[in-house]
């Protein structure tokens, strides 16, 4: 649960004011590895393992880009309803 829309604030450029992004109530939010990512960290896993020397490894070896997150609204619709409303 969030009170800011996090995903719209880091697509804008992360501002130092995140008023503008407060929420009217906390929404839930779901935090996901895309298909690539997903994939690449699963090999990476099978090649290295999830013990602390493998994973060592593995952090080195693999892509920055795999471990980042996407955020969306769990329930955009119904938020997208209620903006528009107001």
């Amino acid at each position: 649960m969030f009170s800011y829309d996090i995903n719209r604030w880091i697509g804008d450029g992360m501002p130092r004011d995140p008023s503008p992004y407060r929420l009217a109530a906390p929404e839930e939010f779901e935090f996901f590895l895309t298909e690539e990512s997903r994939q690449g960290l699963a090999a990476a896993l099978e090649v290295w393992t999830s013990g602390l020397k493998g994973l060592a490894k593995m952090v080195t070896r693999i892509k920055v880009a795999w471990q980042v997150h996407e955020c969306d609204r769990v329930n955009r619709q119904d938020s997208l309803a209620v903006a528009a409303a107001l």
